[in-house]
């Protein structure tokens, strides 16, 4: 008799699996489930998604039968109305889905462009970050586009963050050789001029960035992301960043950037 209740015990334990295993399973289709619904962010798409997670999520499901209440079909879930933190979780959710695809998109403009050795873009928890160093915008000690590949540059994106409508803050930088001129009497003055003139090619007509979504700022040489020890590291601090601000961070995403040694 002991012998028989002890296997029967083990055959039970045996079985518990099954709960793990159909947990990992809808754990599984509530990821697809958010692929899905961010492959297109749209407001609709999103409070649908807030509606899927709490009528799987939610023990309790409230019932209404209508005029055969026997009849499965005619039964509903009621659906509460997204909560303020949920519905500014999925609209961080969304954002970041959007930025990631603006960073792709630059990127293989960039790539296409040979230019990934000079030019990083880093997703942020505040934003995206594009940077490009002065070496592809400008000469030493000018505020004017070097190029009409340069130029391309700047105007391809542009036109790729056109549709995007966080605000965008372009910064100039400069590494810390002195400037003494008469036009630019310091590097403040400088990094500011260059800021300004990638500002003016962004806020072309043809773009239709909205002027109020732009500001421009100018850092000198004390904002360096290297130390000013060697020619290489200076040529990183001589820079303009371009950043796509977020409006809905959430404080959990790490940096996805494009390394640029």
């Amino acid at each position: 008799m002991r012998k028989h209740k002890r296997q029967k015990v083990e055959k039970d334990d045996a079985n518990r699996y099954i709960i793990t295993y159909a947990d990992l399973l809808t754990l599984l289709l509530a990821f697809f489930v958010i692929l899905y619904a961010l492959s297109e962010p749209d407001e609709t798409k999103i409070e649908e998604l807030g509606f899927f997670f709490q009528a799987t999520f939610t023990p309790k499901v409230e019932q209404i039968s209508l005029e055969n209440p026997s009849s499965l079909s005619n039964e509903r879930i009621i659906r509460k109305p997204l909560s303020d933190g949920e519905r500014e979780m999925m609209r961080s959710i969304s954002e970041q889905n959007n930025l990631r695809q603006v960073k792709a998109q630059i990127d293989e403009k960039v790539e296409e462009l040979g230019l990934s050795e000079h030019i990083q873009t880093d997703l942020r928890d505040d934003g995206l970050n594009v940077v490009l160093t002065n070496e592809v915008l400008f000469d030493s000690g000018s505020d004017e586009i070097k190029n009409a590949d340069a130029r391309r540059l700047v105007e391809s994106i542009g036109e790729i963050v056109s549709d995007f409508e966080n605000s965008i803050d372009i910064a100039g930088h400069t590494d810390d050789v002195p400037m003494n001129t008469e036009e630019f009497p310091s590097n403040w003055e400088l990094s500011s001029a260059r800021s300004m003139t990638v500002l003016k090619i962004l806020s072309d007509d043809a773009y239709k960035i909205e002027p109020e979504r732009l500001s421009a700022s100018g850092y000198g040489e004390y904002n360096p992301v290297k130390p000013n020890d060697s020619a290489a590291n200076r040529a990183k601090n001589r820079r303009v960043e371009i950043i796509i601000k977020r409006e809905f961070p959430d404080g959990l995403l790490s940096t996805e950037g494009s390394v640029m040694d």
